[in-house]
C-alpha cells in the first residue's frame, strides 16, 4: 500500500502475499485506455458508497497485514469504479458476479480492461469460466496465472536479465504444479 500527496513525500507499507493463493487475471482483447475509464467516474459520489467501499478495503487491509488473508468476495464488492468501469468491457460485471469453491474474490485489475480474481484453488477451472462468461458477452480473451512479486519493482545499479527474474518466478510456478 502507498500514500502519496503527489508532491512531498511517498509512504510505503508492506506485506508478503502468500504463495498459497493464486491469481488468475483474464484480460479482454478490448483494450481501455487510462483516460477513457477515468472519464467514466462521476465528479462525486454518495457518501453512503464510499463509505461501503471504504469499510471492505479497510478490512481487506486488515486481514492481509494480519497475515491471515481471509478474503472473501464481498470484500471486493466495490461502488467507486465498478459500476462504472464494468460497462467498458463487455462480460466483466458477469466475471465480477462469478463465485466458486476456491474463489476468494475478482475485482477488475486497475482501471481495467483485465479482470483479476484470488484463488486458492481450482485456479484452472476459475479462470476457464471468467474467460467463457467474457466470451458469451462477445468478448475474447487471455488467460493468465500467476502468483504474486513479493519483492516488487527495485532500483539496481547492474542490469538483472529478464530470463534470470523470469526463472525464479517460472521455477516457483513449476514446484507448486508438481504438488
Amino acid at each position: 500500500m502507498a500514500l502519496s500527496n503527489n508532491v512531498e513525500r511517498v509512504v510505503v507499507a508492506k506485506t508478503n502475499f502468500p504463495d498459497s493463493i493464486r491469481l488468475v487475471i483474464v484480460t479482454p482483447s478490448l483494450t481501455v485506455p487510462t483516460h477513457q475509464a477515468r472519464e467514466v467516474l462521476p465528479k462525486k459520489y454518495d457518501r453512503a458508497d464510499v463509505l461501503h467501499t471504504l469499510q471492505r478495503t479497510s478490512i481487506l487491509a486488515a486481514t492481509c497485514f494480519s497475515g491471515k488473508f481471509e478474503l472473501f468476495p464481498a470484500l471486493f464488492d466495490d461502488r467507486l469504479h465498478h459500476p462504472y468501469r464494468q460497462e467498458l468491457v463487455p462480460g466483466m460485471e458477469k466475471c465480477l458476479a462469478v463465485r466458486h469453491h476456491g474463489l476468494m474474490g475478482v475485482a477488475i485489475s486497475g482501471s481495467g480492461s483485465s479482470v483479476i480474481a484470488f484463488t486458492t484453488r481450482d485456479e484452472a477451472l476459475i479462470g476457464e469460466e471468467l474467460q467463457k462468461t467474457m466470451a458469451e458477452a462477445g468478448t475474447e480473451s487471455e488467460v493468465l496465472y500467476t502468483t504474486a512479486d513479493n519483492n516488487g519493482a527495485g532500483v539496481t545499479r547492474e542490469l538483472v536479465p529478464l530470463m534470470e527474474r523470469l526463472g525464479g518466478v517460472l521455477q516457483k510456478l513449476g514446484d507448486r504444479n508438481e504438488q
